[in-house]
């Protein structure tokens, strides 16, 4: 696999695992949200995501507003990724990327399809990026893909 190509496999990775952590960790009190893991699922964590960890401790019991976890998430890549696993401007040029806003268009448009599923019980994240590339190569996944792509061709972005 090209660099360019791992470098999007990773930096989707950390965007689809806070969307994880958000999803079943997200706690509100008194009108602010926090991420709420316990020990036992932070060691649970550090055996099955060990690189993904830090940024599960990070995160954990941080008041977070979509700016703040947009910041954390940027931070960890830009640690990790930028200038230690690939070389310098790669992270940004994935972030920057049509390819990377098609896979989160459609990372968001799967969780929010299969929301009520995914909320029967606790998925591990790997369950949960299984279950996306199965959706993916369904004939539904195929297409929003296709949808998505229409969107892409014609200038809009599947951001919202």
């Amino acid at each position: 696999m090209k660099d360019a190509d791992q470098a999007l496999q990773d930096v989707l990775e950390v965007f689809q695992f806070e969307y994880w952590l958000r999803f079943y960790f997200l706690l509100e009190e008194g009108g602010d949200f926090f991420i709420r893991l316990d020990e036992k699922t932070i060691e649970r964590m550090a055996l099955e995501y060990p690189h993904l960890v830090e940024f599960a401790r990070r995160l954990n019991e941080t008041h977070l507003t979509p700016e703040i976890s947009r910041k954390l998430v940027g931070e960890h890549l830009f640690k990790h990724y930028e200038g230690q696993r690939y070389k310098p401007g790669l992270t940004e040029s994935v972030l920057d990327g049509r390819e990377f806003n098609q896979e989160m268009y459609l990372f968001n448009m799967w969780a929010n399809l299969h929301e009520r599923q995914l909320d029967e019980h606790l998925f591990p994240f790997e369950r949960w990026e299984t279950m996306f590339n199965e959706w993916k190569a369904s004939e539904s996944g195929a297409k929003v893909l296709d949808a998505a792509r229409m969107q892409g061709a014609s200038g809009q972005s599947g951001r919202s």
